[in-house]
């Protein structure tokens, strides 16, 4: 018959068979205020069944003329902290309500218990009195109740029970003493300003038990106050958490030693909570590697927006060689990559709280990774470079050796007939078949000087030489091969450049030069100059010829490499490549200038004597 109703928040603030006989007239109600049981006085007082005044149909047994005003106190007096009180005509008996709020073990407002007691006559609230007190006694929670100046004038059962101070106790010693030493000035502080304000006020304290240890108390104080607005009474409620606070102190032991634990970690690992996603711990890996105001910001880096999502949705997510480009601490590389591990971190109820990041720094083997795959392919250019090159080599080498053949066969042929040779004739001939020799000798000279370079055994044996002098004997040895492309080639210079050098290196560079002028020429001038640059000469090879283009500039100088691709042009792509290595070993360099279809302009800059300062 309308008991407390089991399964419910309440159970254990009122036992079920003390509410149900409890003298006093006593409804049960949720936060929000609809009614959850009734106990058998205020049935019997109202007239009215237990599942008849469940929700809001405890209002039918009001008189119809306090009905309305019944329905807007009961709802002011819902989800606050505050006792309230207000009368009503009850089953044609007034009465006067007084509701009070009961908290959960977190704090939290979780239901409300009102006390119907019979005005008996003007003034008498007696028995009004009784029954509050009566229902204090039969309630877990420890409770004590002051006048409007703050002075105690009420402590119930429990809490006499649990601290061992009675009333008498508490009004000579005052309730801080029952306090933790170390509680005690901040809930005299919240007293002085609520009785400033007469605002309610809460704090958590440590609470004395008569065996002289400690629970954790959340202590709630709310001004009583009467239908003319003044405060007569305030009501403080001190509701057990210990349990509560208990987990939260070892859910703090071990994160704390759970951060202990990954702070040696090796990996950069940051803890972030809230909505805000503010920095609550980094270990020690990435503090030694980020600038504190990095750590404290989540968009320092492209992670802004998987951290986010992890924290909103709690799934988690793993990014492999994700690129990090900032200011490190540290004097390491400015990008490098991590293996990144995002985890939802979630409270003891399910809900997420954060994000917990594991990064792993994987640049060494992203950079290795990165050089073996450069390697190979430098690797497969260098093979593609080296097919082409035999191909190459093989025609250049063939070439020679075929026009030689055929020279020496036809002067066998005439021999073998017996026919009279013409002097002239035959000294034509074999002016073209050593011709072709010295072609052939000088592919062969290419080939071993790209041995002894390799190899690092080029010797050089320095020599006074005239640069104007020994540029006219190479523009003569090219008579013939610029008359076939048509071009003319004119030597300018001072009127003596001399210094210490290898005659037949330089003999090479200048030839190497002046060679590629004529092959590249089209047929159109070439300008060889000469000048003295106080401890430096300078020669330049100029052509208007077909120029290179910028896509190729870069390569020019490299091993089988030429600015005209495929056997157009005769050569082995090397005479650039030893022209560079020969000019730098002899402590000079060499440059060049081009246009596409305008020509090109080579610089080679010696030192007239070994170790002359850069011009």
């Amino acid at each position: 018959m309308g008991g407390v109703p089991t399964g419910h928040a309440h159970r254990g603030a009122v036992s079920d068979r003390r509410f149900e006989l409890a003298p006093v007239a006593l409804v049960l109600a949720d936060a929000d205020g609809a009614v959850l049981a009734v106990n058998a006085r205020w049935r019997q007082l109202a007239g009215l069944d237990a599942a008849r005044a469940r929700g809001s149909g405890w209002l039918t047994a009001v008189s119809d003329a306090d009905r309305n005003d019944a329905a807007a106190s009961w709802i002011a007096a819902m989800g606050h902290e505050t006792t309230a009180s207000f009368r009503l005509s009850l089953g044609g008996v007034e009465v006067e309500v007084q509701v009070n709020a009961i908290a959960d073990e977190s704090g939290q407002l979780a239901e409300h218990i009102a006390a119907f007691t019979e005005v008996r006559s003007h003034g008498d609230e007696a028995p009004a009195t009784a029954s509050l007190r009566f229902l204090a006694d039969h309630l877990a929670q420890l409770i004590g109740t002051s006048d409007s100046a703050g002075i105690a004038d009420y402590v119930n059962r429990p809490f006499v029970e649990y601290t061992g101070f009675a009333l008498e106790d508490v009004k000579a010693r005052g309730l801080r003493e029952a306090l933790h030493p170390d509680d005690r000035q901040y809930a005299v502080d919240q007293w002085r300003n609520g009785l400033a304000t007469g605002q309610p006020f809460e704090h958590v304290s440590r609470v004395r038990h008569q065996s002289g240890s400690y629970r954790w108390f959340i202590a709630r104080t709310a001004p009583q106050i009467d239908a003319h607005g003044e405060i007569v009474r305030w009501v403080t409620t001190l509701t057990d958490i210990d349990v509560h606070k208990r987990a939260e102190e070892l859910l703090a032991a071990e994160r704390r030693r759970l951060y202990q634990l990954i702070g040696a970690a090796p990996a950069m690992i940051s803890v972030r909570r809230g909505p805000d996603l503010t920095l609550e711990f980094a270990n020690e890996l990435a503090r030694r590697a980020l600038h504190e105001d990095i750590l404290n910001r989540v968009d320092v880096a492209d992670n802004l927006a998987i951290v986010r999502r992890v924290f909103a949705d709690g799934t988690r997510y793993v990014a492999f060689e994700q690129p990090a480009r900032m200011p490190w601490r540290d004097s390491g590389p400015t990008e490098r990559y991590f293996n990144v591990v995002y985890e939802p971190m979630r409270g003891l109820d399910g809900t997420i709280e954060g994000v917990l990041t594991f990064a792993f720094d994987v640049t060494t083997q992203v950079l290795a990774r990165h050089r073996a795959e450069a390697l190979a392919e430098d690797l497969r250019k260098a093979v593609r470079s080296r097919d082409d090159f035999l191909s190459i080599a093989g025609h250049e080498l063939k070439t020679p050796l075929a026009a030689l053949q055929l020279q020496v066969q036809g002067l066998q042929r005439q021999l073998r007939r017996g026919v009279e040779l013409d002097p002239t004739l035959f000294a034509e001939r074999l002016d073209k078949a050593i011709a072709h020799l010295g072609r052939l000798e000088r592919l062969v000279d290419e080939l071993l000087d790209v041995a002894r370079i390799a190899a690092g055994r080029i010797t050089f044996t320095f020599e006074h030489v005239d640069l104007v002098s020994l540029a006219g004997d190479i523009a003569e040895r090219f008579a013939d091969e610029l008359a076939r492309s048509g071009s003319t080639l004119v030597v300018d210079g001072d009127r003596r450049v001399a210094g210490q050098w290898d005659r037949l290196r330089v003999d090479q560079i200048l030839t190497n030069l002046i060679s590629n002028a004529v092959k590249y020429g089209g047929g159109k001038p070439i300008e060889v100059t000469v000048r003295e640059r106080g401890a430096w000469a300078v020669v330049s090879v100029a052509d208007r010829g077909v120029g290179i283009a910028e896509a190729d500039k870069a390569r020019l100088f490299g091993r089988f490499e030429r600015a005209v691709s495929g056997r157009s042009v005769a050569g082995l792509g090397l005479g650039l490549w030893i022209t560079r290595r020969f000019v730098e070993a002899l402590g000079g360099r060499v440059t060049f200038e081009s246009t596409l279809g305008e020509g090109s302009r080579f610089v080679v800059e010696l030192p007239r004597a070994p170790g002359a300062a850069t011009p």
